[in-house]
């Protein structure tokens, strides 16, 4: 008797063997408000084939240096580039350190295989 007390006893890890959010069962899915011209609405935007931009996901390239500058804020390039000049001058310093410290002087330049 005393075993069925401690089998019925809640464990701390008791928890984790239920899904608090368990998946919605299909009558569930079947009474939800959401309608199938929502969702088709909804994949028409992302994809790119809504009414709003006639099927145009990317803009045509112009060819003016003017709006090609213009496209330059807020692009892959313009968010990285401190970065990358940032890298490239600790890998000088440290062309230089390695330098310094193998043959005593400043010269990272000279002996340079073309």
């Amino acid at each position: 008797r005393n075993k069925k007390k401690d089998q019925q006893q809640q464990q701390p890890w008791d928890h984790l063997l239920y899904d608090p959010n368990p998946f919605p069962s299909i009558a569930e899915l079947d009474a939800s408000p959401t309608l199938s011209n929502d969702i088709q609405d909804v994949l028409n935007r992302v994809v790119g084939t809504g009414n709003n931009n006639n099927g145009v996901i990317i803009q045509r390239y112009k060819p003016q240096p003017g709006w090609l500058w213009q496209q330059w804020f807020g692009t892959v390039l313009y968010n990285s580039w401190p970065n990358a000049l940032l890298n490239m001058a600790w890998a000088l310093l440290f062309c230089v350190f390695c330098r310094h410290m193998t043959h005593g002087d400043f010269q990272v330049w000279k002996n340079v295989v073309v």
